[in-house]
């Protein structure tokens, strides 16, 4: 499966690989120690993903 770009201002974001998993981060984005988790959770028929670590 080839990973979904995104479809506006691609410089704009950072591809950040983790084993077979890539993540697209805005630049703009400060995360806490430089660290971002990303979590998926499933709750019966909900599925999500939380992402934890970005610096408001």
């Amino acid at each position: 499966m080839s990973p979904v770009e995104p479809k506006k201002d691609k410089e704009e974001f950072k591809l950040i690989k983790s084993g077979d998993i890539d993540v697209y981060v805005k630049n703009k984005i400060n995360a806490s120690n430089d660290t971002l988790s990303v979590k998926y959770k499933k709750v019966l028929f909900s599925e999500k993903l939380i992402v934890e670590g970005i610096v408001f």
